[in-house]
């Protein structure tokens, strides 16, 4: 017979798999520390590629004024300029990123460990008795 529970529990479970657990559960299968790190290298592969496009424009916009003062420029310090913004940028983006992933990590795990136990709960719905005694757990990754 139709439980009204079981289907409940199944809409849920069903609903999350196609909205929010899509992302979640691919997030669940990194370690923390691979997670973080790849998210800061594609940050650092973002922030290079926009610094240096944005240089591209500065200096094409001023390009009038650069060839004309050639040879008047300070090169050592539009240099040291260039490199201390380069540095002031990747550090506060990397920050900002650091704190996103890791938080975004962790609300990931608690979610899919939420829908995990939702399916134990299901599981038992269908009598598996095998399965009680194991906890269903193909989470990937664990704190490192």
């Amino acid at each position: 017979m139709l439980d009204a529970e079981k289907i409940q529990l199944m809409t849920k479970l069903a609903h999350y798999e196609n909205e929010q657990g899509k992302e979640d559960l691919k997030i669940s299968r990194y370690y923390r520390s691979d997670y973080i790190g790849i998210g800061l290298l594609k940050n650092l592969l973002l922030i290079s590629v926009g610094y240096v496009l944005l240089w591209g424009l500065i200096v094409a916009y001023n390009l009038d004024f650069l060839l004309d003062n050639l040879h008047k420029l300070n090169y050592s310090f539009i240099i040291v300029e260039v490199a201390v913004g380069y540095v002031a940028i990747v550090v506060v983006y990397s920050v900002i990123t650091y704190a996103m992933r890791f938080s975004r990590y962790f609300k990931a795990k608690d979610s899919v460990q939420n829908y995990y136990a939702k399916l134990n709960e299901l599981m038992q719905y269908y009598g598996e008795t095998s399965r009680k005694s194991e906890p269903l757990d193909t989470m990937g990754g664990q704190n490192r």
